[in-house]
């Protein structure tokens, strides 16, 4: 029964290891999405404000592709 016992244990821990590790995969996604979504805002709120495009761009080391991406999406352009 020993054996038996220490299989199940080592299933058990096994399977305790694959759910933190899609724990800690969701919270790294959870957080890279709120900082896109957070910098997409902050890209808006500078083309609202009256900052140019290519000032926008040189500055914030993003394309211009995504930038205008970006507004389009928001509605600003």
């Amino acid at each position: 029964m020993e054996k038996e016992a220490k299989l199940q244990y080592d299933a058990n821990q096994k399977e305790l290891a694959i759910f933190n590790s899609v724990i800690a995969t969701a919270k790294y996604e959870g957080k890279a999405e709120g900082f896109a979504e957070g910098f997409a805002d902050a890209l808006i709120r500078l083309f609202d404000n009256g900052l140019d495009i290519a000032f926008i761009v040189k500055n914030l080391s993003i394309s211009e592709d995504e930038l205008i991406d970006i507004l389009k999406k928001a509605g600003r352009l």
